[in-house]
């Protein structure tokens, strides 16, 4: 009898035990800042002080950046955590000038001797990029990084025979060179039921972090973020990577049919307009009336919850080190860290990016489009996340270590160019 109890005892302490530390999984799992409490490491209540103190810290990078000239300095970048805005200086002697500018925000002010200027620094990268044109290299990306003082160069081992001429030759330049393969060199297919609904009195809701299928019901990529234009406010386009155009999926004019899926496919529109030249875009036009342009991205990824886009971000007021998150299809919400503000891609396929932003962000096949986001949500009263556009998603590599993550973003302020504008809950 006594066993019997206490094997009960044992049982129910095992299940309260168990439903105890679930439900203390799923709160942290699917709290607004899981995704941020991973990056820095840190429970999710201290990642409101945390987003204050990186917005404080940016702050200062924007008054910062009109004191620091090519010769002397070398850009700069922040560290939330240590709460420090790190600058690359080559002449000590104008230490005292800066710190004197900077006095509401001298406390966070910590200066780096660095041997490359800034303007030495451009003169490099150019230099790296016309030898990556003239040695016909591949699949490579060439980025300023100003957390390392150098150019860092991430290159494909796939490619080492093609690549060798270049590297041999960029070696004079001591360039900083890092393996990664590529997870970009086509959109990712898996072939799902491909019933299209026709005529149904429905709406059709598609936000940031969708999928997008082709017409046999393939994932491909995911959807970015809706956008308008000034001279027509009545068409909306949703914005995902240009190479998710397939041309075995192409119309007979020219463009592309994307959709998304409830039960079965319902079509978006047309991919009226893509590119894979300079930039890497596409801009699905909507032409169903079923499909509601709902300005929100997916954001904790085990529960439906969607963050309200205010804003956005163009890179020149980006800061090297601050975070950046994003909303893939198949990754869901990664977050990561600024190493590159400027940089530029070459994919396999053969199509370049200029102006690109290179981040420690995960992604994988199938999040290419997926948007990018900086949170503007510092109070923990603040719910759901407020969120501001910084771009989508354009490629993905992985390094020698499994920490050793690069994603590719197309900046925002490269895609709504002309009359764009980007559609808001405001």
């Amino acid at each position: 009898m006594i066993k019997k109890a206490l094997t009960k005892l044992i049982l129910f302490l095992f299940i309260i035990t168990l439903q105890t530390h679930l439900k203390i999984y799923a709160l942290s799992d699917n709290s607004q800042y899981a995704s941020l409490a991973k990056l820095w490491n840190v429970t999710n209540d201290e990642v409101p002080k945390l987003l204050a103190r990186e917005k404080t810290l940016i702050e200062a990078s924007q008054k910062l950046k009109p004191l620091l000239d090519g010769i002397n300095f070398c850009g700069s970048y922040i560290d939330t955590k240590s709460n420090k805005l790190f600058i690359n200086i080559k002449n000590l002697s104008l230490k005292d000038n800066i710190t004197n500018s900077m006095k509401p925000y001298q406390n966070l002010l910590s200066f780096n001797t660095v041997n490359n200027s800034l303007t030495k620094l451009n003169s490099t990268f150019d230099k790296l990029t016309n030898l990556a044109l003239q040695y016909n290299a591949t699949n490579y990306i060439i980025s300023k990084q100003y957390k390392v003082n150098n150019i860092v160069i991430y290159l494909d081992p796939n490619d080492y025979g093609r690549n060798k001429a270049f590297i041999v030759n960029a070696m004079q330049y001591n360039p900083i060179i890092k393996t990664s393969t590529s997870n970009k060199d086509q959109p990712k297919s898996t072939t799902l039921e491909s019933t299209v609904i026709e005529g149904r009195n429905v709406s059709v809701y598609v936000v940031g972090g969708d999928w997008l299928y082709d017409h046999a019901g393939n994932e491909v990529c995911t959807a970015g973020f809706w956008i308008s234009r000034e001279s027509r406010n009545d068409q909306r386009y949703l914005v995902t990577a240009g190479h998710c155009f397939d041309n075995r999926f192409a119309n007979p004019d020219g463009s592309q049919t994307f959709y998304t899926r409830v039960f079965n496919l319902v079509d978006i529109g047309r991919m009226t307009n893509h590119s894979l030249q300079l930039k890497d875009l596409g801009y699905i036009l909507k032409e169903n009336n079923l499909i509601v342009d709902r300005p929100f991205v997916k954001s904790v990824g085990r529960v439906a919850r969607e963050s309200p886009i205010i804003g956005s971000l163009p890179s020149d007021e980006l800061e090297a080190g601050s975070n950046l998150c994003m909303s893939g299809a198949e990754s869901r919400v990664k977050c990561g860290y600024i190493d590159a503000l400027d940089a530029n891609i070459n994919f396999r396929d053969g199509h370049y990016v200029e102006d690109v932003i290179i981040t420690t962000i995960y992604s994988t096949l199938g999040d290419s489009g997926a948007p990018v986001y900086h949170s503007e949500s510092d109070d923990p009263e603040d719910f759901p996340d407020r969120i501001i556009i910084t771009g989508i998603v354009i490629s993905g590599r992985t390094g020698n270590e499994e920490e050793e993550v690069t994603s590719v973003v197309q900046p925002i302020n490269t895609i709504l160019t002309d009359d764009f504008f980007l559609i808001t809950a405001n």
